[in-house]
């Protein structure tokens, strides 16, 4: 009798196991919270554990996936820094800051002209807002735009 009762058992194991998990954007919340506060103490590493145990939590949370590309910014992993912020700006194309975030970031990489394409895309969200245009002076003025960079 037991090694029948068994059976559905084993079978709801085997199923559950072969459904996919859900997010938990509860928790996304909470790690991202966590990896703020660490970012605050200056603790990096603790910054990066967190926001990405947010992304594993939530895959589909553009913030979590924004901070952990922050966290990999501030640790010059430069590389994997922009490659966050693309799944980041994939899920939430609006968000600003991860715009001004990676035009940081190709900007430190010397890839000037891409970034110009970032100051353009915030100088629409934001016209005339001064810190874009210069940012996007700049930008210009590194691809040898010069006059306009300065306009």
């Amino acid at each position: 009798m037991s090694g029948v009762a068994i059976r559905p058992i084993c079978f709801l194991l085997f199923a559950a196991a072969a459904l996919p998990c859900s997010a938990d954007r509860a928790a996304a919340e909470r790690l991202l919270a966590e990896g703020d506060a660490a970012i605050k103490r200056q603790d990096i590493p603790g910054a990066l554990k967190a926001f990405g145990a947010a992304v594993e939590a939530d895959p589909k949370y553009a913030k979590a996936w924004g901070g952990r590309g922050y966290a990999k910014a501030r640790m010059q992993q430069l590389t994997g820094a922009l490659e966050d912020y693309a799944v980041a700006l994939e899920l939430d194309p609006a968000d600003l800051q991860t715009h001004i975030r990676r035009h940081s970031v190709l900007s430190a990489l010397d890839r000037w002209a891409e970034a110009a394409l970032e100051a353009e895309f915030l100088l629409k969200a934001q016209p005339g807002n001064p810190d874009f245009l210069a940012l996007h002076g700049l930008d210009l003025i590194h691809i040898g735009q010069v006059d306009t960079g300065l306009a």
